[in-house]
């Protein structure tokens, strides 16, 4: 809860907002009942790994299980705008998808979004089809 503050402003940034599936600003009673549901209550169906250097936060890595099924994850990623185009994107998802070896994870990215799709690729996602404006992903179990 310590990072709610960042973790707002990082979700509400406007490239963050472009590239995601609700572009509107996100209001902070909202973000503040995400952050209670999702971090303080939500494990395991809701896992939030934040990634840090030595330089500060460096973003975030959400994992939202499919319902009633906690050995598939929805994945998520948002880098902070300051440490963006600095090539951490691909180290913090594959630092995160290790832990979750066990499961499967899903990805939705948009597709127009080349570096995303770079990103999760390089982490053994596997383009599985398409949803409107987004590119299905998706990565099996590694163990």
């Amino acid at each position: 809860m310590a990072d709610a503050d960042q973790l707002f402003a990082w979700a509400n940034d406007p490239i963050t907002r472009a590239w995601s599936k609700s572009t509107g600003p996100i209001l902070r009673e909202d973000h503040d009942r995400w952050m209670t549901f999702n971090v303080l209550q939500g494990y395991p169906q809701h896992i939030v790994m934040i990634a840090d250097s030595d330089y500060g936060s460096v973003g975030v890595v959400r994992f939202d299980a499919e319902r009633r099924d906690v050995m598939r994850y929805r994945v998520s990623i948002t880098i902070a705008p300051q440490f963006r185009g600095r090539g951490y994107a691909h180290g913090v998802l594959a630092e995160a998808c290790r832990h979750m070896p066990d499961s499967t994870l899903l990805a939705e990215i948009g597709a127009e979004n080349d570096r995303s799709k770079r990103i999760f690729e390089k982490c053994g996602f596997e383009e599985t089809g398409k949803m409107g404006q987004f590119l299905q992903f998706k990565r099996e179990p590694q163990a």
